[in-house]
C-alpha cells in the first residue's frame, strides 16, 4: 500500500512547482538567473540560519522579478532573441515592453503557431503571425497635454485628448480601410473594435467613459489593423470578451491570495503569543467574519 503523503508535503510541492515555472520565464527572458543557486536554492533543505537566508534572498528575487516580468507574460508569448542591439532596442519598442537588467530576449504577444520577425534597411521591425503581418499603427509620442504655438504668435493648449486625435487623423491617409482595435502600451488590446472612418468617436468616447483615471492617458499607444470581415470581427470581439473575464479572474485570485497571506500571518502572530493591534483585529474581522 502506497504511503499516504503529509498534506504540508504537497503545498511545498506546488510552491516549488511554482517557483520553477517562475525561474523558466525569467531564464527565457534574462541573463540573470542562469546561475546554479537558484537550483541550489530552490532543492535545497538548508538547517543554518545563514543558508536559510540566501535560499530566502534567492527565491525572493525570483518572486520579486517575476512580478515585474508578469503582465507581459501572463498571456500567450513567444520569446525572439535578436543579436544586434539597435535591432532588439527597436523590437522591445514596439513590442512595449519596459527595459530589464541583462534582458536577452522580447516577450512578443501573440497566439499564432508560428511568428516571424523581420527588420528593414533602418532597423524597423515587421511582425508577422502565421504568414500574415501585423498592421500596428503606433502614435509618435504618448497622447499628453502640450502647448501649440500657432503662425501667427498666439498659443493654445491641446488637451490629451485632442492630442490623441490630431496623431490619428494624421495617420489615416496611411491606413487602410477595415476594423481596427485600440492598443495599450503593453500591446493589451482594448475591447473596442471600430472601423476606420469611427476610430476618431471611439476614442474620444473612451477618454470621456474614463476621464477621471489619466494614467489610461499615459498607456494609450495607438491602433491595430485586424481585418476587413465582420465575421472575423464578430469571431474577435468573443475572443476578447473571453480574455477580459479571465484577466478579471487572475485579479480576483490575486486580491484573495493576497488576503489569505494576511490572515495567516496574523494566525502565526497569534500562536505566538504575540497580540494584535485593533487595526488589525478589525481587518482580520472584515476579511474573515469572524474576532
Amino acid at each position: 500500500m502506497a504511503k499516504k503523503r503529509h498534506p504540508r508535503a504537497r503545498v511545498l510541492g506546488k510552491r516549488a512547482e511554482n517557483y520553477k515555472h517562475k525561474l523558466k520565464i525569467l531564464r527565457l527572458a534574462l541573463g540573470s538567473f542562469d546561475a546554479r543557486r537558484y537550483d541550489t536554492a530552490l532543492a535545497s533543505k538548508p538547517r543554518s540560519d545563514s543558508a536559510r537566508r540566501a535560499r530566502k534572498q534567492a527565491l525572493d528575487r525570483v518572486s520579486r522579478t517575476y512580478a515585474r516580468l508578469k503582465p507581459y507574460v501572463d498571456r500567450g508569448v513567444k520569446f525572439v532573441r535578436v543579436k544586434d542591439p539597435k535591432r532588439f532596442e527597436s523590437l522591445r519598442r514596439v513590442v512595449g515592453v519596459v527595459r530589464f537588467k541583462r534582458m536577452r530576449a522580447v516577450p512578443v504577444p501573440t497566439q499564432a503557431k508560428r511568428l516571424t520577425v523581420k527588420f528593414d534597411r533602418t532597423g524597423r521591425p515587421t511582425i508577422s503571425e502565421d504568414g500574415v503581418k501585423q498592421k500596428i499603427f503606433l502614435f509618435p509620442h504618448v497622447p499628453r497635454s502640450r502647448v501649440i504655438h500657432e503662425r501667427d504668435g498666439s498659443r493654445r493648449l491641446l488637451d490629451a485628448q485632442e492630442d490623441a486625435v490630431s496623431m490619428l487623423k494624421d495617420m489615416l491617409p496611411s491606413m487602410p480601410e477595415g476594423f481596427y482595435i485600440l492598443m495599450t502600451r503593453h500591446h493589451f488590446l482594448i475591447p473596442y473594435v471600430a472601423e476606420k472612418d469611427r476610430l476618431e468617436k471611439q476614442i474620444r468616447t473612451l477618454y470621456n467613459k474614463y476621464e477621471g483615471t489619466p494614467e489610461l492617458l499615459k498607456i494609450f499607444v495607438g491602433v491595430r489593423y485586424i481585418t476587413d470581415s465582420e465575421e472575423e470581427v464578430l469571431r474577435i470581439k468573443k475572443e476578447l470578451s473571453s480574455e477580459r473575464e479571465r484577466l478579471k479572474g487572475a485579479r480576483r485570485r490575486a486580491r484573495i491570495g493576497a488576503r489569505l497571506k494576511e490572515i495567516i500571518a496574523m494566525d502565526k502572530q497569534l500562536k505566538s503569543g504575540k497580540p494584535l493591534s485593533r487595526g488589525q483585529i478589525s481587518r482580520r474581522a472584515r476579511i474573515t467574519g469572524r474576532r
